[in-house]
């Protein structure tokens, strides 16, 4: 008789999506308005896997299984530039659960590792609970007026 025990399949494995920790790229495409201004769009993919648009779906879970690195990459096909670039610091990206913050500085406890480059923003989500997150990407030469902001649904850990 076999003793041996089966492990039951992750909530990664059950959704054929990828394993816990696989990072995310994000593809942010600023360009221009039919009035001027900056029209915002995205495409996201966990690596290895195809290209989707809409929110940042990140998977369950299970407790001590990695966290999910997130990296953002900035595409400003704006005519006539605009010269857009992250924000420095953690003022890159403002988050909230309930809505998103477009006028005051806001920050979540499962957006840690903030790493900001010109137009690179390299972010971990920790994925401790099932939330929404709402953030705005914000860019230089004026945060106020360049921003730009998706959502993150995380899975949570079981």
């Amino acid at each position: 008789m076999d003793d041996t025990l089966q492990s039951q399949p992750s909530a990664q494995t059950k959704q054929n999506g990828p394993p816990p920790g696989t990072r995310v790229f994000v593809d942010v495409y600023a360009d221009t308005a039919p009035n001027g201004g900056v029209a915002w769009s995205h495409k996201w993919r966990f690596a290895n896997y195809s290209e989707r648009t809409g929110s940042i779906d990140v998977p369950e879970k299970e407790r001590g299984k990695p966290a999910t690195p997130i990296q953002f990459k900035l595409h400003d096909r704006t005519d006539p530039k605009v010269g857009l670039s992250f924000v420095d610091g953690k003022d890159a990206i403002w988050v909230d659960r309930t809505a998103c913050p477009e006028l005051k500085a806001a920050s979540d406890p499962e957006i840690t590792r903030i790493e900001p480059s010109e137009t690179v923003l390299k972010v971990l989500d920790l994925n401790k609970g099932k939330c929404t997150l709402h953030y705005n990407l914000r860019f230089m030469p004026d945060p106020k007026k360049y921003y730009y902001d998706p959502e993150i649904k995380n899975g949570g850990t079981t």
